[in-house]
């Protein structure tokens, strides 16, 4: 009995020190103007209107998406009118489908196939469909409301519906329709290459908070916060970004950088920040706006640099 308690007391100290992963950090403002440049980014991105990956730069008429590549393509969501395109390097495009779902649509991990999701008040589809040709090479009903695709890799994908009357978050196979449900919650944000995923024990505003847990141990919380949600994942999960919980509007105006299990290793806040994403496991990199000038800035836990070019802050 005695070692019984001894183990629930660990138990209950390991659970309130991983929600405690918040603890303070140094905290550095952001001044882009200030900011010495140093190296360009190293991944495919987007500047302004411009896809830029390397010596590659394709312009559009309005800012791009990039959901990433497909071999040495470029699959892109673009707006007026709402639709995705495949984009060569030479920037030959190939429509793949336009409409409904645009927003919401993800790319397979190998970059071969996208699943669109258009989502209603009732009931949700969702459309396979290969970036090579366009052609939909698959069509799923599914009898709930609002579901949102948070990953694709392989034949699974990590879905999730975030309402009244069903919150839940699963995998759905596109090979044979198995489904496993992962957690009775909304998801927020998954990877399936790392074994994680991101949810909302309730709705934030009202009281719900954010946890961090493996796919496939959904019991296993690695990561917890009544304050911060994530916004970022390193590819290897050894790092994330959070900001918080309630972020809305332009953008967040702190950003926290982590340890893969929560510690907080810096801090960094400027007016806001747009894009929030990860170059390497060392490297994040913050679409950074100040007052007058706005770049994309490069942090590590010990120094900041600019990957950008200055360009005044966007208007809207």
């Amino acid at each position: 009995m005695k070692q019984r308690l001894v183990a629930a007391v660990a138990a209950s100290a390991a659970i309130l020190l991983t929600y405690a992963g918040s603890a303070a950090a140094a905290t550095t403002e952001l001044k882009p103007a200030q900011i010495e440049r140093g190296a360009d980014i190293a991944i495919p991105h987007v500047e302004g209107k411009t896809l830029v990956d390397g010596e590659v730069r394709i312009d559009f008429a309005d800012r791009p998406s990039l959901l990433g590549s497909a071999g040495e393509d470029y699959i892109v969501a673009l707006g007026a009118p709402d639709r995705v395109v495949r984009v060569t390097p030479e920037g030959t495009r190939t429509e793949l489908f336009r409409g409904a779902g645009v927003w919401e649509s993800e790319l397979s991990a190998n970059g071969t196939r996208l699943a669109r999701m258009i989502s209603g008040e009732d009931r949700s589809v969702l459309h396979v469909i290969d970036t090579a040709t366009g052609e939909r090479v698959l069509t799923k009903r599914f009898g709930l409301p609002w579901v949102g695709v948070l990953d694709y890799r392989g034949h699974r994908l990590v879905l999730s519906s975030f309402t009244s009357a069903a919150e839940r978050t699963w995998i759905w196979s596109t090979k044979d329709g198995f489904v496993r449900v992962v957690a009775e919650k909304a998801g927020y944000l998954a990877d399936l290459a790392t074994d994680r995923l991101a949810l909302y024990t309730k709705d934030p505003y009202q009281g719900g908070c954010s946890k961090l847990i493996t796919i496939s141990r959904p019991t296993q919380v690695i990561w917890g916060s009544c304050t911060d949600r994530i916004t970022a994942l390193s590819s290897s999960a050894t790092r994330m970004a959070t900001i918080h919980i309630l972020s809305d509007g332009l953008g967040p105006t702190r950003v926290t950088l982590r340890g893969g299990h929560g510690k907080a290793l810096a801090s960094y806040t400027a007016e806001w920040f747009g894009q929030i994403w990860f170059e390497s496991d060392a490297a994040l990199l913050l679409d950074t706006n100040g007052v007058k000038y706005a770049a994309t800035v490069r942090c590590t836990p010990t120094d900041c640099e600019r990957a950008s070019d200055l360009s005044p802050v966007p208007q809207y």
